[in-house]
């Protein structure tokens, strides 16, 4: 149970890559100059699973390893939702209101290309006027770059699409990893002398 008011972000946070540790230290330190608890809002789906059903994503991270990545970046409060058609129709300010009235938020931490709500309903640009009605503010934060380049998990899948590992891993900040199921083949490595595993990848 949240002892005081919080400092939020919002996101998908798919990898936690270098930008997400970034924008989670910067939560973290605004909440301890403010007095706040610091707490980090994710998704269980992708956002896109309800907007454009039918398309295929394969996300960087399952949910559990998204979850245990955010928890040791020190992170006080993860905050797990369902992405469904109710929220999908939320506008950005009746988002921020519950936020601000199931968490307490006192500080709205955005990421640098961040925004959030129904496009149908667009009313983004009156958070900064609802904030002061709610008594919460709102900050974003800056890119982080990776020669040249502003981070970020479509960049990321995009790179190990085309094969370049190593950029991919660069805007990670460490190595991209599979996980999966372990599945019985057609025990091909025993044709060509050493052990092979199948993976059934699940995202």
């Amino acid at each position: 149970e949240l002892q005081t008011g919080t400092a939020v972000t919002v996101g998908m946070f798919d990898g936690v890559h270098v930008g997400h540790r970034q924008m989670v230290r910067h939560l973290r330190e605004k909440a301890c100059e403010h007095g706040l608890e610091a707490v980090v809002v994710t998704f269980r789906n992708h956002p896109r699973d309800v907007l454009r059903p039918g398309e295929t994503m394969t996300l960087l991270t399952t949910f559990d390893e998204r979850m245990r990545l955010l928890q040791s970046c020190g992170v006080e409060h993860v905050v797990a939702m369902d992405f469904d058609r109710e929220t999908a129709q939320l506008s950005a300010c009746e988002f921020a209101t519950m936020l601000s009235e199931k968490l307490k938020m006192r500080l709205l931490l955005l990421g640098y290309d961040n925004k959030f709500g129904s496009r149908e309903r667009d009313d983004f640009g009156e958070l900064p006027l609802l904030g002061e009605k709610q008594g919460f503010t709102i900050e974003r934060d800056y890119p982080v770059e990776v020669d040249g380049v502003s981070v970020s998990s479509t960049k990321i899948r995009k790179a190990i699409e085309a094969g370049d590992i190593g950029k991919a891993n660069a805007m990670l900040g460490g190595p991209y990893m599979l996980s999966g199921t372990v599945e019985h083949g057609r025990h091909v490595g025993t044709q060509i002398g050493f052990p092979t595993a199948n993976i059934s990848i699940t995202n």
